[in-house]
C-alpha cells in the first residue's frame, strides 16, 4: 500500500515521467526522445496548475524534472519505469530511487 502511494506521489515527475551515474557518452547513445520530453513537461505542468501550485512554481519544478530525467535516465530505463507505472507494477528500485532524488531535489529548489 505504502508503495502504492509513494507512486501517487511521483506521478507528477513521471508525467513530466534513482542512484547510479550513467556516463554522458551513455547517454547520448540513448536518450529519451525530446518529443516524449516535451509531452511530459506539459503533462507535468498541467498535473501540477491542477493540483493548486503557482504556475510560475509548476513551470519551474517541472523543467528542473523533466532535465534531470533526460540526464540521468536512459530512453530504455526510462521506458522500462512508463510501462512499469502504466501497467500499475512497482518501479525497478534502481529507477524509483533516482526518480524520487530528482523529485526531492527538484522540490527543494522550485516548491519553497
Amino acid at each position: 500500500m505504502q508503495a502504492m502511494l509513494r507512486l501517487a506521489h511521483l506521478r507528477p515527475a513521471l508525467l513530466a515521467i534513482p542512484v547510479i551515474v550513467l556516463s554522458a557518452g551513455a547517454l547520448r547513445a540513448d536518450p529519451i526522445p525530446q518529443n516524449v520530453l516535451d509531452d511530459n513537461l506539459k503533462s507535468c505542468n498541467q498535473s501540477c496548475i491542477a493540483g493548486g501550485t503557482s504556475q510560475e512554481k509548476c513551470t519551474a519544478y517541472c523543467t528542473c524534472s523533466v532535465d534531470s530525467m533526460e540526464e540521468k535516465f536512459t530512453s530504455a530505463e526510462y521506458s522500462t519505469m512508463n510501462t512499469a507505472v502504466q501497467s500499475k507494477q512497482p518501479i525497478p528500485k534502481g529507477s524509483r530511487d533516482k526518480l524520487q532524488a530528482i523529485v526531492d531535489s527538484c522540490k527543494a529548489q522550485t516548491l519553497k
